[in-house]
């Protein structure tokens, strides 16, 4: 049987997890693990079988380790892929600093931010109308943006909703109760 099938079983890799520190005995696998002696027993078998691990004999115990050659020719085996993934994974460690390089970039910082109003009065209204949401035109596939649900740019951020428009001089306030009483 072949490493790869033998350390493929969940309760073997638990077994040579467990035995990566230290040699162990059958009832010291049992107490470690939670499994029952018949069931560490068959896989020490099967283990020791491949090569994996080894065994000698102390007095009424039998001692387990690991052996190491069956774990180079693995890491031989493994070789080409971790070469082929080292490749990809750093190209997403790239990908990433340079995703966070730019939008870092595009946020404002603390010292180009605008000072509060101060409190002589409420800021300005805006002139003019608000501008348009941006975003591609609504479809049917595609709604046009409300405000629980803006457009989507083409960068993939969600812009901001302006604010409604401030109330011009012509829209004067309804008259209260009191003042059409008199």
């Amino acid at each position: 049987m072949d490493v790869l099938e033998v350390i493929a079983e969940p309760a073997r890799r638990r077994i040579v997890a467990a035995l990566l520190t230290r040699e162990a005995s059958v009832g010291d696998l049992v107490a470690a693990l939670g499994m029952s002696q018949p069931a560490v027993s068959k896989h020490l078998r099967v283990l020791r079988e491949a090569g994996v691990v080894s065994v000698r004999a102390r007095a009424q115990l039998r001692i387990y380790r690991l052996e190491a050659g069956p774990f180079r020719e693995l890491d031989d085996w493994l070789r080409p892929y971790r070469r082929l993934w080292g490749g990809h994974l750093d190209a997403i460690e790239r990908h990433l600093a340079d995703t966070s390089a730019a939008s870092a970039a595009a946020e404002p910082s603390a010292s180009s931010t605008p000072a509060p109003p101060d409190s002589a009065g409420p800021a300005p209204a805006p002139a003019g109308p608000a501008p348009a949401p941006a975003g591609p035109a609504p479809t049917p596939d595609r709604p046009a943006p409300t405000p629980d649900r803006p457009a989507a740019t083409s960068a993939g951020l969600v812009p901001t909703i302006p604010a409604a428009p401030a109330p011009t001089a012509s829209s004067a306030p309804a008259p209260s109760v009191a003042e059409e009483s008199s």
